[in-house]
């Protein structure tokens, strides 16, 4: 079901998310690409389908980066390693500095003085959260690749914790540049907070620095998703739950290449689809969902399994999935109170993976062991 819904929405929309978010960027550059240039508007019924220069990018972007990886794992890799390589470069060269240089006097005074809160704060954080869990999506991207580990047991939860740290230290690093530079009105008043601080703190020229690599950045984000979310198609193919045709190997590329075609192709219709926020908004929803599912799966399979060998075991069980699956939960309650559009259209997506996991699964146990066996023969 994961398998399917990750098609649907979570992976699709992620990587439609991503792109949009970098045509939004790139439009800073190419007026021709800016969002504000409507390209097309086509009414359906009370509703306006709009399609902008953005979204033109989001899905030039989307097929350009499917071609590198269909045409082989070392070049897909090379590329990413590049884009990873500029992308921590430019965060770290700007975080030092933005940290160093002198900060507006008017930021300052805003940062002192105090701030009225809200009066829904705890909904409100709430919601800042879907962005902020966006911003860490894909740190459980390496699991999709465990079969080709060496010791997947000792190297993923290295990998995952690594990564994860470093990714929180460049975040918290933005965010104190961006607090330094920016009062929280402004803030919110930008849809580029990046640019905008940068502009603040070293001028136009560091604010077109700044945007260059959030492109770069962006793009390089948006590589590693299709380049990972591949593999979970192939195997799900391979496998008899879902479409057999996706399971097939390029012969001379080794790559999933209907798998790649398949994500990519159904990823540029979501990027045509709606803006950035309505889709990191339901892509995260949907998430969240099947990470508390994940952590619930742990106190089942204890159950159900108590002698299976396990490499690994989670650090303090049953305390630490309990926490886990609890803040999952009220994240999920609180996003579908305050932003129920998005939230319904991420259940929607997850219920139209339903009909198809259950076919395919009563398909399955109707072929009998002697399918199976051939199947997992070939």
């Amino acid at each position: 079901l994961f398998g399917w819904v990750s098609f649907l929405v979570i992976m699709s929309g992620g990587i439609a998310a991503l792109a949009v978010a970098f045509g939004v960027y790139l439009g800073s550059f190419f007026g021709y690409f800016s969002p504000d240039n409507v390209l097309a508007t086509v009414p359906l019924g009370g509703w306006t389908w709009t399609f902008s220069g953005a979204q033109l990018a989001a899905v030039l972007a989307i097929l350009a980066l499917t071609a590198i990886n269909y045409v082989g794992v070392r070049e897909g890799a090379w590329v990413q390693n590049l884009l990873t390589l500029i992308k921590v470069g430019a965060i770290v060269v700007f975080c030092v500095l933005g940290l160093v240089v002198s900060a507006p006097e008017a930021a300052s005074a805003t940062a002192a003085s105090p701030v009225e809160l809200p009066s829904g704060l705890l909904a409100a954080f709430g919601i800042g959260m879907i962005a902020a869990l966006w911003t860490y999506d894909g740190w459980y991207g390496a699991t999709f690749s465990a079969g080709e580990l060496r010791r997947p047991q000792s190297q993923l939860p290295i990998g995952l914790i690594a990564g994860t740290t470093i990714i929180m230290l460049l975040y918290l690093g933005l965010n104190a540049v961006y607090l330094r530079a920016l009062s929280l009105e402004e803030m919110a008043a930008t849809s580029r907070i990046g640019e905008t601080a940068a502009a603040v703190l070293f001028g136009p020229v560091g604010a077109r620095a700044l945007a260059a690599a959030v492109v770069i950045s962006t793009l390089g984000c948006l590589s590693a998703t299709i380049l990972y979310s591949s593999r979970i198609y192939q195997p799900m193919a391979r496998d008899g739950v879902f479409f057999r045709a996706l399971a097939r190997v390029h012969p001379r590329y080794r790559t999933p290449g209907r798998s790649l075609w398949a994500q990519s192709l159904w990823a540029a219709v979501l990027a045509a689809s709606g803006n950035y926020e309505q889709i990191y908004t339901y892509v995260v929803f949907a998430a969240v969902l099947f990470h508390a599912a994940t952590g619930g799966a742990v106190f089942v399979l204890r159950r159900k399994l108590p002698d299976a060998p396990r490499p690994y075991r989670v650090w303090g069980y049953p305390v630490v999935p309990l926490l886990f699956i609890g803040a999952s939960v009220i994240l999920v309650a609180n996003t579908l109170w305050e932003k129920p559009v998005e939230s319904l259209t991420g259940l929607g997506f997850l219920v139209l993976g339903l009909p198809a996991f259950y076919w395919w699964r009563r398909r399955n146990r109707a072929a009998g062991p002697s399918e199976d066996a051939s199947r997992e023969a070939s």
